[in-house]
């Protein structure tokens, strides 16, 4: 078992009432049914999977954003370093 699967386990949970939609808790139960897990389980699971999508999303922006600086840097310096090493 790995150090993140059993640091998930050990997280404190919080019990809270939500109400959805009969479509959204239909679905929910399908996927109760086929993985024999609690419903609990299947939105913690649906969450975390967002949260990570998200994240990756925000991380991928911020890698383009970088990208975009980096390149600009990078042209600005071009005329410094010409002058500094002509055949550059």
């Amino acid at each position: 078992m790995s150090t993140k699967t059993r640091q998930r386990r050990t997280q404190t949970k919080e019990r809270h009432t939500f109400t959805l939609s009969a479509d959204n808790m239909e679905w929910i139960k399908a996927r109760v049914r086929e993985t024999g897990t609690s419903r609990s389980k299947v939105v913690d699971t649906i969450l975390d999977r967002f949260r990570k999508a998200q994240r990756q999303r925000k991380m991928a922006e911020g890698y383009k954003a970088l990208s975009r600086i980096l390149k600009d840097t990078a042209q600005a310096g071009l005329p410094l370093q010409k002058k500094a090493v002509p055949d550059y």
